[in-house]
């Protein structure tokens, strides 16, 4: 077999090695080309701003890369020669140039296609991709003249061809005779030495090589999936040219704040609560760009019952936004789509990947006694605690208050107290969400329980006898009976969580 150093192989096809790095160089120069024609019919209002994701593709990238490759070959080929090499160093440097505008054109392609371009920026883009127009033509150019061995004074690259000196190092041929039985065996153990001497012989040439090949790979994977077609999780920010998006948790649920029922067919709610902000002056939400992928199934915000989840938050309605604000969006669904992966996908450019919790299903019970306090941040309000630190019952309470007559201040007693039923006063420590009060979380969340001679009853009353200047807990008509309970205790659930408060 005939092996054949590299070097001799670069030089006996030099000429076509600049060819193919002149189509890459064209190439390149028609992707500019196509993306400086675009922005120029954008600008003059000839060019949808839907077409704009029809140029953003990561193929260029395979050809800088390619170039840089070629380039780096010839340098270490006039380098070996003790040749002038500045221009292929010139080259590598003008290739990452090329990949950087082009980068950063892409970026005002997701701009226009998901929100607005401002002129200024428009105008900017043009002129970039002007200059490197230039400045592509002139790299075809000289690469060209040395893919077709023009002698030009200044140039004169067929001497420097010739100079390059093929000699009987750099195209030596060696041949290799075995002798013996063409048996299976020691044909394959003939291939796999013949192999080994030709890795070696042109060790350099293949490493540079399959270091390109890699290095293509790994940089267009990294490239799709990190920058061109990045997902998101749940919590994790993401931006576009008017607002910042911050998914912070999904549920499903088919039941509203009362814990009733909403629908009684087939279907469920995607209740997604989100925080977006504003990245300059207060704009609207387009929300027809935020859909609901599941199942190959495309759904849109469902505004009909956005009441129904006051509990949750506040939903979005077309309100203005200035800075940053937290809204919930509602999907509603095919029960068929329940089980699959949900996203949400952001004018077809950004992914989010929802992580959904049931709230129609206690996922856990937690007991605490008078004095302890719970943490609500775990459950579907997001944030807020509840403690209760005294408990009384009586059948009324007086309440001290002053007022002011005449210029001077007077106490006087109010009677706290209920005809058929009796009161209970909590003192409480507490902080809540959504404006909600002790009276309003407890009558929207909690059951009061109480136990007589070991049977178990529920308070049917409980209603507010708080007087309005009283700020450290409530005064609750409830039954009568309670004052001779053994235990009394509130059973909170929220959604899907559960707590046991035990007061007595």
């Amino acid at each position: 077999m005939v092996f054949k150093k590299p070097y001799g192989f670069l030089i006996k096809h030099f000429r076509l090695i600049h060819l193919i790095l002149t189509g890459l160089y064209i190439y390149l120069a028609i992707k500019v080309n196509r993306i400086l024609r675009y922005y120029i019919n954008f600008g003059a209002g000839i060019a949808s701003k839907l077409d704009a994701n029809n140029y953003i593709t990561s193929y260029y990238i395979i050809a800088i890369l390619l170039a840089i490759g070629i380039c780096l070959v010839i340098y270490i080929l006039m380098r070996h020669k003790k040749k002038p090499r500045m221009l292929y160093i010139i080259l590598i440097l003008f290739s990452f140039v090329v990949a950087l505008v082009i980068q950063y054109s892409y970026q005002g392609l997701e701009t226009i296609y998901i929100s607005v371009l401002d002129t200024k920026s428009l105008r900017l883009y043009q002129d970039l991709l002007r200059i490197l127009s230039l400045f592509q033509y002139f790299a075809i150019a000289v690469v060209l003249v040395r893919g077709l061995g023009f002698d030009i004074k200044k140039f004169n690259f067929v001497q420097d061809l010739e100079e390059l000196d093929i000699d009987i190092h750099d195209d030596e041929e060696v041949e290799l005779t075995l002798n013996g039985t063409d048996s299976v065996v020691r044909k394959i153990r003939r291939n796999v030495r013949e192999l080994k001497y030709y890795y070696f012989e042109n060790k350099v040439f293949i490493n540079i090589i399959v270091i390109v090949i890699l290095a293509v790979g790994i940089f267009s994977w990294f490239f799709n999936v990190q920058v061109i077609h990045k997902v998101y999780q749940q919590n994790e920010s993401f931006s576009t040219d008017e607002f910042t998006f911050q998914v912070l948790a999904s549920y499903i649920t088919n039941r509203g704040f009362d814990n009733q029922e909403i629908m009684d067919d087939d279907t469920s709610f995607v209740v997604v609560r989100m925080n977006i902000g504003s990245r300059s002056g207060s704009r609207e939400l387009n929300t027809g760009n935020l859909i609901l992928k599941v199942n190959h199934h495309n759904y849109s915000i469902d505004k009909r019952y956005v009441s129904r989840f006051a509990d949750l938050g506040s939903a979005y309605r077309n309100q203005k936004i200035d800075g940053a604000e937290t809204y919930l969006f509602i999907y509603l669904i095919q029960n068929e789509d329940i089980s699959k992966k949900m996203k949400i996908v952001y004018a077809e450019a950004k992914t989010v990947y929802l992580d959904p919790v049931m709230l129609d299903q206690v996922k856990d019970t937690k007991n605490y006694s008078l004095g302890e306090t719970i943490d609500l941040s775990q459950s579907s309000l997001g944030s807020g605690s509840f403690k209760v630190q005294l408990l009384e019952v009586q059948d009324s309470f007086s309440y001290p208050y002053q007022y002011e007559m005449g210029g001077q201040i007077y106490t006087n007693q109010l009677s706290i107290s209920s005809r058929q039923n009796t009161i209970l006063h909590l003192v409480i420590t507490s902080s809540y969400p959504y404006g909600l009060t002790d009276y309003s979380f407890l009558e929207r969340y909690a059951k009061l329980y109480y136990k007589v001679e070991d049977k178990e009853y529920s308070s049917s009353a409980f209603d507010d006898k708080t007087p309005g200047n009283y700020k450290d807990g409530l005064y609750l008509s409830v039954d009568k009976k309670i004052l001779d309970a053994s235990n009394i205790w509130f059973v909170i659930q929220v959604r899907n969580c559960q707590y046991v408060y035990t007061l007595k």
